[in-house]
C-alpha cells in the first residue's frame, strides 16, 4: 500500500463485503425440522400488522379451536350422541391429531404456527385424561396419574425436539399439576415429594440442554407452592424427620442448579440466580421451625447446617456468608437456650455451642492460613511453623466481625445456658475462654499481624466479664463496653473507619444499657455509693475518657475527624458520671424518706451536682477549644438553675416566686442556712467562675467570649437578687407565722430596699470595672424597683412604711446617679477584660 499525503479515507470493503450476496428467492423455502429461518443482520423489525397477523391471530385461533372443541363436546354430551368412553377417546385422538398436524407445520418451516398447534393438542390431552378420571371414573388414580405423566413426557419430548421453550413450560406446569388433578385431598407425602424431586431433576436437565433458565424458575416456584400447600394442609409434628429430609433433597437440587448457572450470562440468567439463591435460606428457616419442638434434632441440624454452610462459603470464597451463617445458627440456638433448655440439656447444649464455636474458628483460621486444617492433622505445630505457610494476609471486615462474634457469642450462649443452674460457673467459664483466646492470639501471630489484636481484645472483654461477675456487676454492660472500646481502639490504630464507627456505635449501646440500669428500681438493701451500678458507671466512663484521649492525640489521615469525635467521648463520660450521681442522690433520699424538707434537700443536692458538672464541662471545653463542650456545660448549668424544688418550681423561679408571692417555707427552715440557699450560692459561684474562665480566654474565643462573660455575669446577678429576695421574704413570713404584727409591710419595704441597694452596688461595680452589662442590669433593677414602689408599696403599705420605701429608693437612686456623674470618664463603650 503506497503512502499518500492525503487524509486517510474510509476503510476499503473486505472481499466478503465487496462481493454482493446471491439473490434470495421471494418465496420462503421450507426449513428443516429443528431449525429456524436465518435472518440477515440488516433484517427490519417486524411491523405491528405482521405481529397481529402472524401471532395474535394465531393465539386467538388456537384458543377458539379449544373453546369450540369444548362446546362441541358439551353439545355431544348433552345430546347423548356419544358415550362417555367415546368422548374421552375422541378427545385424546383430537389432541394427538392436533399435535401431529402441528409437528407437520414445524417441519414445513412454520415453527411458531406448528408449536402453537402442538400446545393446543397437549392441552386437549390433559383435558381428556382429567375428564376420564374425575368426571366419568373410567380409569383409576394410578392409571390417570400414568396417563398424565405420559402426556407430560410427550410434551417435554416435543419441546426438546422442536426447541420450543413455550411447550417446555407447558410440560413443566402440567407435570406439577398432575398430582393435584388426580390426587384429590389424600395425604401422600412420599409419592408427591418423590415425584416432584424427579420432575425438578428432569426440568433442570432440559433447561441445561437447551439453555432455558426460565424452566428452572417455573420449577422452583411450583415446588415452593407444592411444598407450602402440603405443609399447610397435611403436616403433623410426627412427620418432621421425613419432611426435613425431603426439604433437604429439594434444597440440594436447587443448589446444584444454582451452581450450574454461575457462569451463565444475560439478564434472565442473573435473575434466575437471584431467585434460586433464596432456596437455602427458605429451606433453613422452614427446617428450624419444624425442628424447634424437637431439641435433639434441632441441635444436630444446626451442626450439620454449620458444616455445610462453611464448606459452601469456602468454595465460594464468601467471607460475609460465614458471618450470615453464624448469625443464622446463633439466633435459633439462643432462642432454644432461653425457652426450651433445662438442666438435663446442660451437657448437650454446651457441647453443641463449643462445637459450633470450634467449627467457625477452624474455618476462620483456615482462611488466615489456607493449609491450617491439613497441617494440623498431618504435622506438628513446630514443623508447620518452620515451613512458614501464610494465608492471604488480608483481614477484611467480615473476618474482624466473625473473630469478635464467634468468641463473645459462644460465651453468651454458655452464659444463658448456665445462668439458671450454675451461677458459680459463669466467671470460671469466662476466665477459661479468656485464657484460650490469649493463647490463640499468640498462635495466629505467626500468620497475620492484625488478627492477634482482635483475638486479644476478645480475651480482655471476657476477663472484664469475669471480673464483673465476681464483683456482682452487670456482665452485659461491662462486656459491651470493653468490646466496644477494643473495636474503637483497633479501628483507630489500623485507620479502619468502619471498625472505629462500629465500636463507637456499640459503645453507645452499652451506654444506653447502663442508663437503663441506673434508673432501675432499688431495694431496701441498696448501699448508696458502694454498689455495682456506681462501679460499672465508673468503668464505662473511664473507657469513654480513654477513647477520648486516644482520639484527641491521634494523627494521620483521620486526625481532623478524630479530634471532633474526642469531644463526643469526653462529653459521654461526663454525662454518664452526672447521671450516676443523680441516680445515687435519688436513691439516698428514696431510702431515707421524709417530707418536704427532705425533698428540698434532695433537689438542692441535684442542683449542686449538675452545677459542678456544668462547670467541669465548660472548663474542659475552654481548655480544648471546643464549643460543643462549652454549650453542654451551659445546658447543665441551665438545668441546675431550673431544677424543681420540693414539687414546686425550679430553683431560680422558686426563689423569685417565694419573694413575690410570699410563700411559706417548710417547717424547720433557717434563713440563709438551708439547702435552697446553699444550692443558689453554689450556682452563683459557678456562674462567676465560668465568667472568669471565659474572661481569661476571651482573646482566643473572639466576640463569643465577651457574650459568654456577659451572659454568665448577668445570670449570676439574677440568681443573687433572687436569693436575697427569697430569703428576705422567708424571714418576714416566718416572723409573721410566729405572732401577729405588720410583717407584710416590713417584707415589702425590705424587698424594695434590697433591690435598690443591690442595683446601686452593681452600678458601682460596673463603673469601677468599666463593664456596661452590669450597669445595664442595675438600671433594669432600678426600673423594676420603681414599678414595685409605685404599684405595690404606695397602695398597700402603711404610711410609715410607704415613706421609708420611697425614701430608700430615692436615696439609692441619688447614689447611683452620683456614681455616674462622678466616674463619667470610666464609662467606655469597649470595656477592658476582667481580671
Amino acid at each position: 500500500v503506497e503512502a499518500t499525503p492525503t487524509p486517510v479515507a474510509a476503510e476499503a470493503p473486505t472481499p466478503a463485503e465487496a462481493t454482493p450476496p446471491p439473490a434470495v428467492p421471494a418465496a420462503i423455502a421450507p426449513v428443516p425440522a429443528g431449525e429456524s429461518p436465518a435472518t440477515g443482520p440488516a433484517a427490519e423489525p417486524e411491523s405491528l400488522e405482521a405481529r397481529i397477523g402472524s401471532r395474535w391471530l394465531l393465539y386467538v385461533g388456537v384458543a377458539a379451536i379449544v373453546v369450540a372443541t369444548s362446546y362441541f363436546v358439551k353439545l355431544a354430551f348433552d345430546s347423548r350422541w356419544i358415550t362417555e368412553t367415546m368422548r374421552v377417546v375422541i378427545g385424546g385422538a383430537g389432541g394427538l391429531a392436533l399435535a401431529w398436524v402441528g409437528g407437520r407445520f414445524v417441519r414445513a418451516g412454520f415453527a411458531a404456527y406448528g408449536q402453537m398447534l402442538i400446545g393446543g393438542g397437549v392441552a386437549i390431552l390433559y383435558l381428556a385424561v382429567y375428564a376420564a378420571f374425575n368426571f366419568y371414573g373410567l380409569v383409576g388414580q394410578p392409571a390417570a396419574f400414568g396417563l398424565m405423566l405420559a402426556v407430560t413426557v410427550f410434551a417435554a419430548w416435543v419441546a426438546d425436539r422442536h426447541r420450543s421453550q413455550g411447550l417446555a413450560v407447558m410440560a413443566v406446569g402440567g407435570g406439577f399439576l398432575t398430582p393435584f388433578l388426580v390426587g384429590g385431598r389424600t395425604n401422600a407425602q412420599a409419592p408427591l415429594f418423590g415425584y416432584d424431586a424427579i420432575l425438578v431433576a428432569g426440568t433442570a436437565a432440559l433447561a441445561r440442554r437447551r439453555d432455558w433458565p426460565i424452566l428452572n424458575l417455573v420449577g422452583y416456584w411450583l415446588t415452593v407452592v407444592t411444598v407450602g400447600g402440603w405443609l399447610v394442609a397435611f403436616y403433623t409434628p410426627e412427620a418432621y424427620v421425613r419432611t426435613v429430609l425431603f426439604l433437604t433433597l429439594f434444597c440440594a437440587l436447587f443448589t446444584y442448579i444454582l451452581a450450574q448457572h454461575r457462569a451463565a450470562a444475560g439478564p434472565l440468567a442473573r435473575g434466575t440466580r437471584l431467585v434460586l439463591a433464596t432456596a437455602p435460606p427458605i429451606y433453613y428457616a422452614i427446617s428450624v421451625v419444624l425442628l424447634y419442638p424437637h431439641s435433639l434434632a434441632l441441635l444436630l441440624f444446626l451442626i450439620a447446617a454449620t458444616v455445610a454452610g462453611l464448606i459452601a462459603c469456602r468454595r465460594l470464597g464468601s467471607r460475609w456468608g460465614a458471618v450470615a451463617l453464624w448469625l443464622a445458627v446463633w439466633l435459633p440456638l439462643l432462642a432454644w437456650v432461653n425457652a426450651r433448655a433445662d438442666a438435663s440439656w446442660l451437657l448437650a447444649g454446651s457441647t453443641v455451642v463449643l462445637s459450633l464455636y470450634a467449627l467457625h474458628l477452624v474455618a476462620h483460621l483456615d482462611r488466615l492460613h489456607p493449609d491450617f486444617a491439613l497441617r494440623a492433622l498431618s504435622r506438628s505445630r513446630r514443623s508447620a511453623s518452620r515451613e512458614g505457610g501464610h494465608g492471604d494476609g488480608a483481614l477484611r471486615a467480615a473476618d474482624v466481625a466473625l473473630l469478635h462474634l464467634n468468641g463473645l457469642g459462644a460465651y453468651a450462649l454458655l452464659y444463658d445456658l448456665l445462668a439458671g443452674w450454675h451461677l458459680d460457673w459463669l466467671a470460671a467459664v469466662a476466665v477459661l475462654m479468656a485464657a484460650w483466646h490469649a493463647y490463640l492470639a499468640t498462635l495466629v501471630r505467626r500468620w497475620q499481624d492484625e488478627a492477634p489484636a482482635h483475638v486479644a481484645a476478645v480475651a480482655v472483654t471476657l476477663t472484664a466479664v469475669a471480673l464483673a461477675i465476681w464483683t456482682g456487676g452487670p456482665p452485659l454492660v461491662i462486656g459491651w463496653a470493653f468490646e466496644a472500646a477494643a473495636l474503637t481502639g483497633l479501628g483507630l490504630r489500623r485507620e479502619r473507619e468502619w471498625l472505629r464507627l462500629t465500636g463507637a456505635a456499640l459503645m453507645g449501646l452499652a451506654a444506653v444499657r447502663l442508663l437503663v440500669l441506673l434508673f432501675a428500681p432499688i431495694d431496701v438493701h441498696y448501699v448508696v455509693g458502694l454498689n455495682a451500678r456506681v462501679a460499672t458507671t465508673l468503668v464505662v466512663a473511664a473507657l469513654f475518657s480513654g477513647l477520648g484521649f486516644l482520639h484527641r492525640w491521634r494523627g494521620g489521615p483521620l486526625a481532623a475527624r478524630t479530634a471532633r469525635d474526642a469531644e463526643f467521648f469526653a462529653l459521654a463520660a461526663h454525662l454518664l458520671f452526672l447521671v450516676m450521681v443523680t441516680s445515687e442522690i435519688n436513691a439516698f433520699f428514696e431510702l431515707r424518706g421524709g417530707g418536704r424538707p427532705a425533698a428540698l434537700a434532695r433537689a438542692a443536692s441535684l442542683a449542686v451536682a449538675w452545677t459542678l458538672q456544668g462547670v467541669a464541662l465548660v472548663r474542659l471545653g475552654l481548655s480544648r477549644r471546643s464549643r460543643r463542650l462549652r454549650v453542654a456545660g451551659g445546658i447543665a448549668l441551665l438545668v441546675a438553675a431550673m431544677w424543681p424544688f420540693a414539687g414546686r418550681l425550679a430553683l431560680v423561679p422558686a426563689l423569685w416566686l417565694s419573694a413575690l408571692a410570699g410563700l411559706a417555707p417548710p417547717a424547720g427552715y433557717v434563713v440563709f442556712v438551708n439547702a435552697r440557699a446553699a444550692a443558689a450560692l453554689v450556682l452563683i459561684a459557678a456562674l462567676y467562675g465560668v465568667a472568669a474562665m471565659h474572661a481569661r480566654m476571651r482573646r482566643g474565643l473572639g466576640r463569643g467570649g465577651g457574650v459568654a462573660v456577659a451572659t454568665a455575669i448577668l445570670a449570676a446577678s439574677v440568681v443573687t437578687l433572687g436569693l436575697l429576695s427569697g430569703e428576705i421574704s422567708a424571714f418576714w413570713v416566718l416572723r409573721g407565722q410566729a405572732g401577729p404584727g405588720a410583717f407584710e409591710f416590713a417584707r415589702q419595704l425590705s424587698l424594695s430596699t434590697a433591690w435598690a441597694a443591690y442595683a446601686a452596688a452593681l452600678i458601682a461595680v460596673g463603673i469601677r470595672r468599666r463593664y456596661p452589662p452590669i450597669r445595664y442590669f442595675a438600671i433594669g433593677t432600678f426600673l423594676a424597683t420603681i414599678v414595685k414602689v409605685l404599684a405595690v408599696d404606695l397602695s398597700e403599705l402603711e404610711r410609715l412604711y410607704r415613706v421609708l420605701s420611697v425614701a430608700a429608693l430615692g436615696l439609692l437612686l441619688l447614689v447611683a446617679s452620683f456614681l455616674y456623674q462622678r466616674f463619667r470618664d470610666r464609662l467606655k463603650p469597649e470595656p477592658p477584660e476582667l481580671e
